[in-house]
């Protein structure tokens, strides 16, 4: 079941794409005041969403981008509207985000001038092209990007206290000085064979004097890094966790032992390491580290909020399924399979209401601007370095 934390990351990635359905157009004009959706009281306006679809569609590129990977189309049949299985997807995770806000507001937690500033940096980061030449997130409306970065701070926020964990300055610097071999930058280089006895022959080669770069260029059947003499950069972040674990630890100029992982066995020498400062690109990282526990909690938080709650969505737009623990079906916005098109997104007098029995809603009431109670929808669009990445 996906985690509250990865369904956020991924707001508009093809994994959360509903089913394909017809493109039922919703109107991408339309400035009613009325809800969009409500959740035990907060009101999402339609304005909001109307504005949140925008945001996207304006930026190109990202559309581009998250389209060819399989995203249902931004636009709709006809001119001027939305495709319905995407108005359904946004306001899903808007209903969510709204949820995870609301927690705050029982906990009596908000975030702090540090806590968005450190946020906006996690969003500019999150819609980063591949090559990291540039941030989808900057092609945004300046507006759309502060709202997500107060999702996303929003989010890390119920995780800690989720967790019981403190991410201020003073944790985080305390995380930094207990695991700085974690963020130094760690050069290395491998000789990566398929069996212990290769490897460990290797090893003695090495040990009588063989030369590191000459063997891995001939042996290695990682065979683009042997071509560097076996040289892999100094990001070892990037790598499955048996050869991190290994690189980090090894002094530099010393040769390992055979390392196994997923790929086969490595020869791994270290051949330089240096400190990284503690700036503002770790300082996401190790907030990031210390939320972890909480992140496999917030999920059943939420949907346990959603079960017991009151959410309305607007008939136009479609209607919310609260989901199903037992099966682990998620909460959804299922879209209006209506054929044809809309020219408006004005719902009738009254939403049609989902609630679990006997469910009393709250009285939460709606902020004076509705866009600010949903947390963090940040995303990634290019796949960023993984632990399985192949060393």
């Amino acid at each position: 079941m996906t985690t509250i934390r990865a369904t956020v990351r991924r707001l508009l990635s093809p994994f959360l794409v509903v089913a394909a359905v017809a493109s039922l157009g919703l109107s991408a004009c339309n400035s009613s005041p009325t809800a969009a959706a409500k959740v035990n009281g907060t009101v999402i306006s339609q304005k909001s969403l109307d504005d949140e679809l925008s945001a996207i569609k304006q930026n190109k590129q990202y559309v581009e981008a998250i389209t060819s990977q399989g995203a249902p189309p931004v636009d709709g049949q006809g001119k001027g509207t939305y495709n319905s299985a995407f108005v359904a997807q946004i306001l899903n995770q808007r209903i969510l985000l709204t949820v995870v806000h609301q927690e705050l507001e029982k906990r009596k937690i908000t975030a702090s001038p540090e806590d968005l500033r450190l946020a906006a940096i996690e969003v500019k980061s999150n819609f980063e092209l591949g090559d990291g030449s540039a941030s989808l997130a900057d092609a945004f409306p300046k507006s759309y990007q502060t709202l997500l970065a107060q999702r996303s701070a929003d989010v890390e926020l119920l995780e800690a206290s989720l967790s019981n964990t403190k991410i201020d300055a003073p944790a985080v610097t305390n995380y930094y000085n207990d695991h700085k071999s974690d963020y130094s930058e760690t050069c290395v280089r491998h000789i990566l064979v398929d069996s212990m006895d290769k490897a460990t022959a290797i090893k003695a080669q090495l040990a009588a004097g063989g030369d590191f770069a000459a063997i891995a260029k001939a042996q290695s059947t990682d065979t683009s890094s042997g071509a560097k003499g076996g040289d892999l950069g100094c990001d070892i972040s990037q790598f499955v966790q048996e050869f991190k674990d290994a690189a980090s630890k090894l002094p530099v100029n010393q040769v390992s032992d055979p390392v196994q992982t997923q790929f086969g066995f490595h020869i791994i020498q270290v051949t330089s390491r240096k400190d990284k400062p503690l700036d503002d690109t770790i300082r996401v990282q190790i907030r990031q580290q210390l939320v972890q526990a909480g992140s496999s909690q917030i999920q059943d938080v939420v949907y346990g909020a959603i079960a017991k709650g009151k959410i309305t969505v607007n008939p136009r737009i479609g209607t919310f399924k609260p989901g199903n623990a037992d099966t682990g079906e998620p909460p959804q916005v299922v879209p209006n399979l209506a054929p044809g098109e809309t020219t408006s997104t004005e719902p009738p007098a009254e939403l049609t209401p989902t609630s679990a029995p006997g469910a009393t809603p709250t009285t939460t009431a709606p902020a004076a601007a509705t866009t600010t109670t949903a947390p963090k929808t940040s995303t990634t669009t290019a796949p960023a370095p993984t632990t399985t990445a192949k060393p």
